[in-house]
């Protein structure tokens, strides 16, 4: 009878244990490790017999006694949860803030996935269109699921997308919802102030610049506006005007510390009643704020909302309220969510609603609000501009009126359509009570080889008080084969045709294998400030705006962020093939893309390959390649990049983790007028990465970088961030992250980052310089040290 006891007490759930666990089977240590590496792939084992996949029939016949099977339990660990989601801000191709925010949601409300869409699904991180329609097709046809790893047996989805989906799905919805639910979140980050971080001190030296160049006696920037239509009263009234900015400016400049400070709330009021509320500091010290009112499932209603909320139509190329630069991310998840994001010149402030009645997707949204801008000496808008200093000559100085829609059919198994067949009619109205009037005589130095008037990006922005946007949008698979996309066309305020953008997608995919096609063109007069599709570059990446000392007021060159696509049409083409189970192309692409401002044709590849010799270690390379135009008054330049990157890391037990990482990266530019040969940058960097878990509650986080740059400057992952690597240096971090108790949850990380930059060929040159009011010398070479630290804090409370 001990015997028997004890031989129940040893059985061995091998689909929810931990790893230690597994160590305990009479296997050898080779034979578990494949176990573990099952699990981590596939999720689960459906029964017994699938031990036979990883292991001899002699080892299965050792441990079948000692093993059973259960569902994969659908606890949930909310602080795991939200750690993973803030992970994938360290990207290259980092996701949406909006969804971001929605997955942090649906760590506390799950989707049932009984009863949700696929357009639900296409939500969750991860999970491609294809995977969406191929879940909800097969819950559908079982009418509900009991265990979400039934998922597992649903043809044609990947193992990838059930791993993605099961996070976030359960397969029931709570008998009695709690009167309240949600999490508030705080996040402060501070760090000392190394002069390139927010480019105070460079503003501020060529607003001097601007000021000792507008002197009546003297003969270049003065005569240069003269010229330029500019009254001498215009000049002086722009005068004063800088100079409030660089009082501004200089009250910023003494400050040792920087710091970016957050407070939001996310509420849900029992089933069908949520709010919100986000605090975040300005540079300044003072305080913006959004929120929102909101109700949801409520018969037809799938939602609503009052104050502050975001929308995404389509593939976000008719419309997408945020700030987000999305470079070759083509996942997009069309709604309307409740505003908890930290953009301020693209939020929407009205009312916005969905409707669900059956077959019938419709949406609705409305706003009226204040926006910053730059404006003409005639007091006509020129653009767009985020003030990110909060300077009061930008602040609220036009408004801006949107009204907006989109009704779609789902026209899923209507006759011989496929599950999954949606199509929609989109449209947005946008105006304004100022008309936007290109001038480049108010923003740039005139008569000169880099003009702005030169750039048609710029130049042939539609004019007036109104933009006008129709579209088509819509999606269908059949099988593992889908196809979605999106058409939009502009009109001029009397209701012309005035241009075009398109994009479609072509997905194929296999458990081991996906080919995704995206084919593209913004026409250059497309010109949306909501636009974001997928793009590779901003539309006022490589003009003039890139550099703030010819523009009559440095701070319009934050205009260079403004994150709606440059004119371009191209071919993009991703995949990703696993050979066996040690050997992967992990990520292989190519974008073959033409400037349509310029005319001039750009190429970026890249690929990745992991190989698995022994579990639990890893090792990928990576080249990424990339050829460049420029354009140029006379002949357009080429540049062409290189980077090449080794990983090795490994999985230990109990999620602890090891990383190491080396890149090496090259530029080469061709020879011009100034340098007669061809000339190359290079740099490179080693970093180092832990992760340890001291308990399931409790775990530290930490790396080192050492690198150097011979004027090619690197970007690196640091934990939930992407960091940027200038001259030569090194660095190292520690994060901590404690579950303090059931509902709270602390992040903690210290870094201390030195910079070293060589200044070098001034005494050469054969000039002489001056520091500010000082006599003018020959400076020989010298270098720079910069120590910069940085505190962050992060506290979660959820109920």
């Amino acid at each position: 009878m001990i015997a028997l006891l004890f031989l129940i007490i040893s059985v061995i759930d091998i689909n929810n244990c931990p790893e230690k666990e597994l160590f305990t089977l009479p296997l050898e240590k080779s034979s578990i490790e494949k176990i573990i590496k099952y699990r981590e792939e596939y999720g689960y084992f459906a029964s017994v017999y699938d031990l036979l996949k990883v292991l001899t029939p002699e080892e299965f016949k050792k441990v079948k006694e000692l093993v059973m099977i259960k569902p994969v339990q659908e606890g949930r660990n909310v602080s795991e949860y939200l750690l993973n989601i803030q992970s994938r801000l360290a990207s290259e191709e980092k996701p949406s803030e909006i969804l971001m925010n929605e997955w942090e949601i649906l760590a506390f409300r799950p989707l049932n996935i009984n009863k949700v869409s696929f357009e639900d699904l296409m939500m969750i991180e991860g999970v491609n269109f294809l995977d969406a329609i191929t879940a909800s097709r097969y819950v559908r046809g079982w009418r509900g699921i009991r265990y979400v790893s039934d998922l597992r047996s649903a043809p044609y989805l990947t193992s990838y997308a059930y791993r993605k989906i099961r996070d976030f799905v359960t397969t029931s919805s709570p008998q009695k919802y709690p009167l309240v639910s949600g999490y508030t979140k705080f996040s402060s980050s501070t760090w000392t102030y190394p002069e390139e971080e927010d480019g105070i001190t460079s503003n501020i030296s060529n607003i001097n610049a601007f000021l000792d160049g507008t002197e009546v006696d003297t003969l270049t920037t003065y005569k240069r506006l003269k010229y330029a239509g500019w009254s001498d009263d215009e000049i002086s009234s722009f005068r004063l005007r800088l100079q409030d900015e660089k009082n501004k400016l200089m009250s910023f400049d003494p400050l040792i510390l920087r710091r970016n400070v957050y407070l939001k709330t996310n509420l849900s009021i029992q089933k069908n009643m949520e709010t919100g509320i986000i605090f975040k500091e300005n540079m300044d010290g003072s305080y913006f704020k959004k929120w929102f009112l909101g109700a949801r499932d409520i018969g037809f209603l799938k939602n609503f909302y009052i104050g502050n909320y975001n929308v995404i139509l389509g593939e976000g190329l008719i419309f997408e309220n945020s700030d987000d630069v999305l470079s070759r991310f083509y996942e997009k998840s069309e709604g309307i969510f409740g505003d908890l994001t930290q953009t301020k010149e693209y939020k929407m402030n009205g009312v916005a609603f969905t409707l669900k009645p059956k077959r019938l997707k419709v949406i609705g949204f409305w706003s009226k609000t204040a926006k910053d801008g730059i404006l003409n000496r005639d007091s006509t808008l020129n653009m767009y501009f985020a003030n990110n200093y909060n300077l009061d000559i930008f602040k609220d100085v036009f408004t801006e009126e949107v009204i907006g829609g989109s009704i779609g059919f789902n026209l899923s198994k209507i006759l011989f359509i496929p599950y999954g067949t949606t199509f929609s009619i989109n449209g947005v109205s946008i105006k304004l009570d100022k008309p936007i009037k290109n001038s480049t005589e108010d923003i740039e130095y005139k008569f000169d080889a880099d003009e702005i008037n030169l750039e048609d990006v710029y130049m042939k922005r539609a004019e007036g008080k109104i933009k006008r946007f129709l579209g088509l949008s819509g999606m269908t698979a059949v099988r593992n084969f889908g196809i979605k996309g999106e058409y939009s066309a502009q009109f001029t305020e009397d209701n012309k045709f005035l241009s075009y953008a398109y994009v479609i997608n072509f997905r194929y995919q296999l458990e081991n294998f996906y080919i995704h096609t995206l084919l593209r063109h913004y026409d250059i007069n497309y010109d949306n400030p909501y636009s974001r599709p997928f793009m590779e570059q901003k539309r006022y990446d490589d003009t003039p705006f890139e550099k703030p000392y010819r523009l009559i007021d440095p701070l319009y060159g934050e205009i260079v962020n403004e994150p709606a696509p440059k004119p371009e049409e191209g071919i993009y083409v991703e995949t990703r093939y696993e050979f066996s189970r040690n050997f992967i192309l992990t990520k292989a692409y190519i974008d073959l893309w033409r400037n349509l401002a310029l005319g001039l044709p750009n190429l970026r590849a890249q690929y990745e390959f992991e190989f698995r010799p022994i579990y639990p270690l890893r090792m990928r390379f990576a080249h990424k390649y990339q050829e460049k135009y420029r354009g140029r008054v006379t002949v357009p330049t080429k540049s062409k990049t290189n980077e090449f990157t080794f990983r090795i890391y490994a999985l230990l037990l109990d999620r602890d983790y090891i990383d190491g990482r080396i890149r090496i990266g090259f530029v080469e530019f061709p020879s011009t007028e100034k340098y007669a040969e061809n000339l190359s940058i290079d740099g490179g960097y080693l970093s180092l990465g832990f992760e340890h878990y001291f308990s399931q509650r409790f775990s530290i986080y930490g790396g080192y970088s050492l690198w150097t740059t011979n004027g090619m400057s690197q970007w690196i992952f640091e934990d939930t961030d992407i960091d940027f690597l200038y001259g030569d240096g090194d660095k190292f971090f520690i994060s901590l992250n404690d579950r303090i108790s059931e509902n709270l949850f602390l992040r903690f990380k210290l870094r201390k980052k030195t910079e070293v930059n060589y200044l070098t060929g001034l005494e050469i040159s054969g000039g002489e310089y001056h520091y500010e009011n000082d006599v003018p010398v020959y400076i020989s070479d010298f270098k720079e040290r910069k120590t910069n630290y940085s505190l962050q804090l992060q506290i979660v409370w959820w109920w």
